[in-house]
Formats: C-alpha cells, sequence, structure tokens
C-alpha cells in the first residue's frame, strides 16, 4: 500500500495525530506507540462520515487494502467489512502503522524502550518535512 497515494487524507490526517502527539509530550514505549495513536481512539465516529470518508477512496479499494493487511497479519479477516466505521477506522490504523514504520526517524527507536526526547524531536521534523514544512 502506498497511503499517501491512495489516502491522502487519511495519510495526512494520521501524520498530525503522531506529530500532535509528540509535541504534547507524550513518550510511550515504543513497543504501543502505533497502539496508542490508532487504535485506542476513533478516527471517524458516525456512519454517515465514515461512509462518505470510504467513498472517497473508494469503499472496494478500502475493503480490499483491509482484506489483504489482515489475511497477511493474522491469517484471516477479522473486521466487520458491513459496517463502515469499523472499515474507515481499521484503515486509519493501517496507515498509521504504515507511516510509522517508514518514518527515517522510526529506526532511532529501535534500541529504546521509552521513546526519548531527541528521537520524538527527530520524528516530528521528519513528520513536518513531509507535511511542506506545515507546523500548525
Amino acid at each position: 500500500m502506498n497511503a499517501k497515494q491512495d489516502f491522502t487524507g487519511m495519510y495526512e490526517g494520521a501524520l498530525d495525530k503522531i506529530r500532535c502527539y509528540l509535541e504534547e509530550g507524550n513518550r510511550p514505549e515504543v513497543g504501543d506507540m502505533h497502539n496508542s495513536l490508532f487504535n485506542e481512539d476513533y478516527y471517524i465516529i458516525g456512519t454517515a462520515e465514515a461512509e462518505e470518508e470510504l467513498e472517497s477512496y473508494g469503499t472496494f479499494n478500502c475493503i480490499r487494502e483491509i482484506q489483504s493487511y489482515e489475511q497477511d497479519n493474522f491469517g484471516e479477516v477479522n473486521t466487520d467489512l458491513s459496517d463502515p466505521e469499523k472499515i474507515v477506522n481499521m484503515l486509519f490504523y493501517i496507515v498509521g502503522e504504515e507511516i510509522l514504520y517508514n518514518l527515517k526517524s522510526w529506526e532511532d527507536t529501535y534500541n529504546e524502550n521509552i521513546l526519548t526526547d531527541e528521537t520524538a524531536q527527530k520524528m516530528i521534523d521528519e513528520i513536518k518535512t513531509l507535511q511542506g514544512g506545515n507546523n500548525e
């Protein structure tokens, strides 16, 4: 998957979420960071808004992406593909994982148990660069 190309709005939302989380001073256990960011809160709440988001990316593209991800990672599909909220929130989880694991600064976390201020700042700076210098 190329999250930026295929799911641009969601990609930007995930970048913002990571950057804001780090700028707020959160320093999680490295192994828990993706879960904390993308699995403990909803990206979208509400069926109508979820359907609109899915339609903007192509609902079946979203479903295929989830099926492929879950089959590869879990050996089966667990997401309720009849529920637009569950689909869009799982897709956000996948996009968030792709972004984190593709950040060059994420490599600096491999030897850390807790994210350090130095590594967090590197991640913030890299995200700002990806956002074209946007640091709202």
